[in-house]
């Protein structure tokens, strides 16, 4: 592993990252040292190769990263944490490791997030409070092509969170 203190759960991608063969990838995001904000970032795992590649760097975004999904070839999202100690999610290119600079300016959710999980067009975020107020996961719909994130007024209402009880830390995805 390229960084020091991973931070997030593996992540499954099976796509092109890099190269154009699909390949079976791990995601998984480090943190290295919380005072510095360019020495870790998002890395990728390819499992048949035993190689590791950075698909999201902290130099570039300014940030630590606290987690991240692949979503396509093209778009990653990027849980971050600023100086300020807040959190943001940001759209990434996982094939070259960039940041579009207009995508790194916008907060498509914020809030206090410990984890975000990706299935089926779906973002779901695990929100944790200070004051225990609006603790719970946070449902987004993802636009595969634009990237761009919308609240589920579905499954979210009235844009609070879905209540955990106490703030959500690791989610599990089952499919049945």
């Amino acid at each position: 592993m390229p960084f020091k203190n991973p931070n997030s759960d593996f992540h499954y991608y099976s796509g092109k990252l890099n190269d154009s063969t699909i390949k079976d990838w791990l995601i998984i995001t480090t943190v290295g040292s919380y005072t510095d904000t360019a020495d870790a970032g998002v890395i990728a795992y390819d499992i048949a190769n035993d190689n590791w590649e950075t698909i999201l760097s902290e130099s570039t975004v300014s940030a630590n990263t606290f987690d991240a999904v692949v979503i396509t070839d093209t778009l990653g999202l990027a849980l971050i944490s600023l100086a300020d100690y807040s959190n943001k999610i940001v759209k990434f290119n996982p094939s070259n490791a960039t940041v579009n600079q207009d995508d790194l300016n916008i907060a498509v959710a914020s809030g206090n997030f410990s984890s975000m999980l990706y299935n089926d067009g779906k973002l779901y975020l695990a929100q944790a409070s200070i004051a225990g107020q609006n603790t719970g996961i946070r449902i987004f719909n993802v636009d595969t092509i634009t990237g761009a994130i919308t609240e589920d007024t579905i499954n979210n209402l009235d844009s609070a969170p879905i209540n955990t009880g106490l703030p959500p830390d690791t989610m599990i995805l089952i499919n049945r």
